[in-house]
Protein backbone atom coordinates (compact mmCIF):
# COMPACT_ATOMS: atom_id res chain seq x y z
CA UNK A 1 0.00 0.00 0.00
CA UNK A 2 1.27 3.29 -0.84
CA UNK A 3 2.34 5.96 1.79
CA UNK A 4 0.20 8.70 0.45
CA UNK A 5 -3.09 6.43 0.58
CA UNK A 6 -2.25 5.43 4.32
CA UNK A 7 -1.51 9.46 4.96
CA UNK A 8 -4.73 10.06 3.03
CA UNK A 9 -6.71 7.28 5.29
CA UNK A 10 -5.23 8.89 8.65
CA UNK A 11 -6.15 12.77 7.59
CA UNK A 12 -10.11 11.32 6.49
CA UNK A 13 -10.89 10.31 10.06
CA UNK A 14 -9.21 12.96 11.50
CA UNK A 15 -11.27 15.31 10.00
CA UNK A 16 -14.15 13.14 10.27
CA UNK A 17 -13.72 13.21 13.65
CA UNK A 18 -13.66 16.74 13.78
CA UNK A 19 -16.52 17.66 12.32
CA UNK A 20 -18.36 14.93 14.04
CA UNK A 21 -17.68 17.16 17.45
CA UNK A 22 -18.03 20.33 15.46
CA UNK A 23 -21.59 19.42 14.20
CA UNK A 24 -22.20 17.75 17.75
CA UNK A 25 -24.02 14.81 16.13
CA UNK A 26 -23.58 10.65 16.08
CA UNK A 27 -21.34 10.09 13.09
CA UNK A 28 -23.50 10.88 10.32
CA UNK A 29 -21.39 13.90 9.13
CA UNK A 30 -23.54 14.18 5.79
CA UNK A 31 -27.02 14.11 7.51
CA UNK A 32 -26.01 16.30 10.62
CA UNK A 33 -23.79 18.85 7.72
CA UNK A 34 -27.11 19.11 5.60
CA UNK A 35 -29.22 19.89 9.18
CA UNK A 36 -27.26 22.24 10.06
CA UNK A 37 -27.12 23.80 6.73
CA UNK A 38 -31.19 23.66 6.70
CA UNK A 39 -31.24 25.48 10.00
CA UNK A 40 -29.12 28.27 9.43
CA UNK A 41 -30.77 28.85 6.69
CA UNK A 42 -34.93 28.48 7.92
CA UNK A 43 -33.41 30.20 10.90
CA UNK A 44 -34.15 27.55 12.94
CA UNK A 45 -33.18 25.40 16.16
CA UNK A 46 -31.55 22.13 15.71
CA UNK A 47 -33.59 19.50 17.66
CA UNK A 48 -31.64 17.20 19.56
CA UNK A 49 -31.10 13.65 18.31
CA UNK A 50 -33.57 11.80 20.24
CA UNK A 51 -36.41 14.15 19.05
CA UNK A 52 -39.26 12.09 16.92
CA UNK A 53 -39.44 13.09 13.09
CA UNK A 54 -38.11 16.05 12.90
CA UNK A 55 -34.49 17.65 12.83
CA UNK A 56 -35.29 21.26 13.27
CA UNK A 57 -38.04 23.78 14.20
CA UNK A 58 -38.51 27.25 13.10
CA UNK A 59 -39.42 29.86 15.59
CA UNK A 60 -43.38 29.50 15.06
CA UNK A 61 -42.47 25.38 16.45
CA UNK A 62 -43.38 24.23 12.22
CA UNK A 63 -41.13 20.92 12.21
CA UNK A 64 -38.67 20.23 9.31
CA UNK A 65 -37.12 17.08 8.57
CA UNK A 66 -33.74 16.58 6.63
CA UNK A 67 -32.48 13.60 4.58
CA UNK A 68 -29.41 14.43 2.22
CA UNK A 69 -27.06 12.31 -0.22
CA UNK A 70 -23.58 12.88 -1.77
CA UNK A 71 -24.05 12.03 -5.27
CA UNK A 72 -21.93 9.55 -6.90
CA UNK A 73 -20.90 9.39 -10.37
CA UNK A 74 -22.79 8.01 -12.59
CA UNK A 75 -25.47 7.68 -10.04
CA UNK A 76 -28.35 9.62 -10.84
CA UNK A 77 -31.41 9.08 -8.14
CA UNK A 78 -30.72 7.76 -4.85
CA UNK A 79 -32.84 6.35 -2.05
CA UNK A 80 -33.06 8.77 1.06
CA UNK A 81 -32.69 7.63 4.44
CA UNK A 82 -35.92 6.07 5.81
CA UNK A 83 -39.13 7.97 7.49
CA UNK A 84 -40.98 6.18 9.97
CA UNK A 85 -43.24 8.90 10.90
CA UNK A 86 -44.93 11.91 8.99
CA UNK A 87 -45.04 14.46 12.30
CA UNK A 88 -43.22 17.24 10.30
CA UNK A 89 -44.43 19.74 8.45
CA UNK A 90 -41.89 19.80 5.55
CA UNK A 91 -38.61 17.58 4.15
CA UNK A 92 -35.65 19.08 3.18
CA UNK A 93 -33.75 17.41 0.86
CA UNK A 94 -30.14 18.27 0.17
CA UNK A 95 -28.22 16.51 -2.55
CA UNK A 96 -24.44 17.01 -2.12
CA UNK A 97 -22.29 16.89 -5.04
CA UNK A 98 -19.07 15.09 -5.04
CA UNK A 99 -16.84 18.84 -4.33
CA UNK A 100 -19.10 19.09 -1.12
CA UNK A 101 -21.10 21.73 -3.06
CA UNK A 102 -25.07 21.33 -2.95
CA UNK A 103 -26.31 20.01 -6.66
CA UNK A 104 -29.79 20.10 -5.26
CA UNK A 105 -32.02 21.01 -2.60
CA UNK A 106 -35.52 21.40 -1.92
CA UNK A 107 -37.96 22.12 0.50
CA UNK A 108 -41.25 20.11 0.14
CA UNK A 109 -44.60 20.01 2.06
CA UNK A 110 -44.48 16.28 3.67
CA UNK A 111 -48.07 15.75 2.63
CA UNK A 112 -46.43 15.78 -0.96
CA UNK A 113 -43.23 13.92 0.01
CA UNK A 114 -45.59 11.19 1.35
CA UNK A 115 -47.44 10.60 -2.19
CA UNK A 116 -44.03 10.03 -3.23
CA UNK A 117 -42.87 7.38 -0.81
CA UNK A 118 -43.36 3.53 -0.59
CA UNK A 119 -44.03 1.45 2.20
CA UNK A 120 -40.40 0.03 2.95
CA UNK A 121 -41.81 -3.00 5.56
CA UNK A 122 -38.01 -4.09 5.69
CA UNK A 123 -37.13 -1.31 7.53
CA UNK A 124 -40.53 -0.32 9.06
CA UNK A 125 -41.27 3.31 7.22
CA UNK A 126 -41.05 4.46 4.14
CA UNK A 127 -38.47 5.04 1.22
CA UNK A 128 -38.59 7.83 -1.47
CA UNK A 129 -35.70 7.73 -4.48
CA UNK A 130 -34.76 11.29 -5.63
CA UNK A 131 -35.84 10.86 -8.99
CA UNK A 132 -36.15 14.28 -10.79
CA UNK A 133 -40.52 13.53 -10.76
CA UNK A 134 -39.81 13.62 -7.22
CA UNK A 135 -37.40 16.80 -6.93
CA UNK A 136 -40.10 18.87 -9.41
CA UNK A 137 -42.90 18.50 -7.69
CA UNK A 138 -44.64 22.05 -8.33
CA UNK A 139 -45.05 22.57 -4.33
CA UNK A 140 -41.03 21.84 -3.98
CA UNK A 141 -39.10 24.91 -2.98
CA UNK A 142 -35.67 24.45 -4.52
CA UNK A 143 -33.12 26.34 -2.16
CA UNK A 144 -29.94 25.05 -3.72
CA UNK A 145 -29.18 28.57 -4.55
CA UNK A 146 -29.20 29.49 -0.89
CA UNK A 147 -27.75 27.04 0.37
CA UNK A 148 -24.57 27.56 -1.69
CA UNK A 149 -24.55 31.27 -0.80
CA UNK A 150 -24.29 29.61 2.91
CA UNK A 151 -21.40 27.47 1.93
CA UNK A 152 -19.88 30.42 -0.05
CA UNK A 153 -20.07 32.70 2.76
CA UNK A 154 -19.22 30.48 5.54
CA UNK A 155 -15.55 29.29 3.92
CA UNK A 156 -13.54 31.82 6.29
CA UNK A 157 -15.41 31.37 9.61
CA UNK A 158 -17.29 28.27 11.31
CA UNK A 159 -20.50 29.39 12.75
CA UNK A 160 -23.07 26.16 12.74
CA UNK A 161 -24.78 25.58 16.07
CA UNK A 162 -24.37 22.61 18.11
CA UNK A 163 -26.74 20.18 18.15
CA UNK A 164 -28.83 20.21 21.49
CA UNK A 165 -28.08 17.33 24.17
CA UNK A 166 -30.60 16.26 26.48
Amino acid sequence: MKASTVWLWKQYHEITKRLVAELGGPTNVVGDFAECLVAEHLGGRLLPPSAKSADIELPDKTRVQVKARVARKGVTTRSLGVIRSWDFAHLAVVLFDPDGMVGQAILIPSDTARQCAYRNSRQNGWTIRTTQAFLHQPQARDITGALNALLNDEVSEPVRPRRPVL
